[in-house]
Order: C-alpha cells, then structure tokens, then sequence
C-alpha cells in the first residue's frame, strides 16, 4: 500500500499497488498524474538518488523530472509532504507488517525531514529532530543493531539521500523502476516493458491508451492481462478514455481506483470502485465507460448518495398497497 500525505493535490490518501492490474482513471486535472508522480518519486528517493537531481520538466537529463521541481510538491503551498509503503511481509516464516515513511521539507533548501523503517512493532531506524541551530545538511539517524542489550547506536548521515539507500545490507536489494516512452509505437513499448522486466516486477504506464485506436483497445487489455498473469507482474495505468474502460476484464475491473475531488476533505481522493455503495447495483446498470460519461458514476459518490436512496425506498414503499 503506497501513502501520500500533504502531496500537491492529494491530502491523504493511499492506493495498493500489491495486486496484478490498477486501472486509475478521472478526467483530465483530477489528480492521477500527480499520483504517478508521488509513486515514482519515493521509488527514487527510497534507491539512493539525490534530492539535488529532482527538477522541473525540462530542466534535467538524468535526474527525475516533476512538474513544478521539489518545490511544487507541497499540497496548497506548503513546504512538508510526506510518502510511504506498506506490505506484509514473511521474516523467518511469520508474516510481518513492514512500514517505510519519509517526510521531505522543500524550503528553504530541499532534504530529508523525517525517515522510518519498521518491521512489525520493532524501529529498524528513523531520524532524529535536528537542531535548529545548526547548519549542517546532515541528519542523525538511530538505529537498531540487534543487540540484545545496550543503547541503540546513532549516526549522521546525508539529508539529501535516503537513509533506506545508505544502509548497507538493504541497499543493493532496491529495484529500478522503468519509463515507457510516448509515441507511434507506444503499445509495442508497453508489451514489451512486460515481457523484459523482472518477474513479480512493478510497472507504471501513465495514460497507457494515448493514440490508440477503440478497436485495438480490447487487444491491448487482454495482452496486458495474459502477460500479469503469466510473469506475476503488479501494474499500475491510468486513462480518461471510455472506450478502455469499457474492454476491463473481469479482473482488472477489480483493480479499478477512481481519482476524484472529495468536498470533505477538499482534496484530490483515491476511491476503489468495488468499496462505491451499491457497487453491484452501479454496474448492471451499464459498461463502466458509459457509466462514467453518463457521469452516473458521479451520483454513487456523493456523500449524501446512502441518504436520498433510503428516502427513496422508503418513499415506494409508501406507494404499495
């Protein structure tokens, strides 16, 4: 489970990417490219690269580029968000919740403000508040040298990298995400981005469908589909297009995320389409690409949605004899 606190548009939310197909779809400035961003960039944090070669688009070659740089990152203007992972995993043959959380701070200079790993209830490491009244860009770091007895040692590290890839035995096992490329042979990249990364590997593909034709595009999900199975893939694409959503397979209609504003948090949100109310009932009702240009879709997430369909029922129920 990814987590983004305070990240552009986003205010809390969380999105699991643990299962094989994520489908995230919104119209266009509803949030889903902000949520490609704040996933691709704690993949590059967490693998060691610097703060320094984070830049606006445009501006760098070999860094990360976002849109606004570091500095935009901030949701409503501040200067603090926060990125983190969640998975249960098996140490030893118990299975262990595993937490990674890291807070940046973009101004007045960009650095690490807050790091944690923990594995079940016991703190791997995590950063100590620094001293406002120094100047140094480190930061100190205690951690857990599995010792039975004694004080857990503390140590200085760079703020402008991650401590997860400056500890030694961890760092080599961290996995570098891939990039697909826009253009005329986008659907061949796709195809064969799943064919060559690494079994059980993630792959993120932002507006997977650009430039291709309704006709094709059931050929591509099935494609999509046969490949996640076959090399236990976990992928996550977004789209706005109907005509996608409307050639879903059964599975991957159960990795459907929706990206919309939420009036009570006034935030971006990240809703599942099977946790709706009255899920079952929103798609008899028709294809989920025509659901959502009908904008049906809509009504079921209205906060008051549970409320006018129980004044209405009991409304028929008047009605009978």
């Amino acid at each position: 489970m990814h987590h983004i606190t305070e990240f552009k548009g986003l205010k809390d939310v969380s999105i699991d990417l643990m299962r094989p197909f994520t489908l995230l779809i919104g119209p266009n400035g509803s949030g889903k490219t902000n949520v490609i961003e704040a996933i691709e960039l704690l993949s590059f944090i967490a693998r060691g690269q610097p703060l320094y070669e984070i830049a606006n688009v445009g501006r760098t070659e070999t860094g990360l580029q976002i849109r606004g740089g570091l500095q935009a990152c901030g949701h409503m203007g501040e200067d603090i968000f926060a990125l983190g992972f969640g998975a249960s995993l098996r140490f030893d043959g118990v299975l262990k919740q595993v937490l990674y959380r890291i807070h940046l701070r973009t101004k007045p200079h960009s650095q690490i403000q807050y790091e944690e790993l923990k594995v079940g209830d016991r703190v791997i490491y995590k950063t100590l508040p620094k001293n406002s009244g120094t100047a140094s860009r480190d930061v100190m770091v205690i951690y857990d040298n599995f010792a039975d007895r004694g004080r857990n040692p503390q140590t200085a590290v760079s703020s402008q990298r991650s401590v997860l890839s400056q500890y030694p035995e961890i760092a080599q096992k961290n996995r570098k995400a891939h990039s697909l490329s826009d253009g005329i042979l986008r659907t061949l990249a796709i195809l064969t981005a799943l064919e060559t990364v690494q079994a059980s590997s993630h792959v993120i593909v932002e507006n997977f469908d650009n430039g291709l034709h309704p006709g094709r595009i059931g050929i591509l999900t099935s494609a999509i589909a046969e490949a996640i199975e076959r090399r236990d893939l976990r992928v996550l694409v977004t789209t706005h297009n109907p005509a996608t959503m409307n050639n879903l397979t059964p599975e991957q209609m159960q990795g459907v995320v929706l990206c919309t504003w939420s009036e009570e948090k006034q935030a971006a949100d990240l809703v599942e389409l099977d946790s709706l109310p009255r899920s079952d009932e929103l798609l008899e009702r028709g294809p989920l690409g025509d659901l959502v240009s009908r904008r049906v879709i809509e009504q079921y997430l209205a906060p008051e949605f549970e409320e006018q369909h129980r004044q209405k029922m009991l409304k028929w129920v008047k009605t009978l004899p």
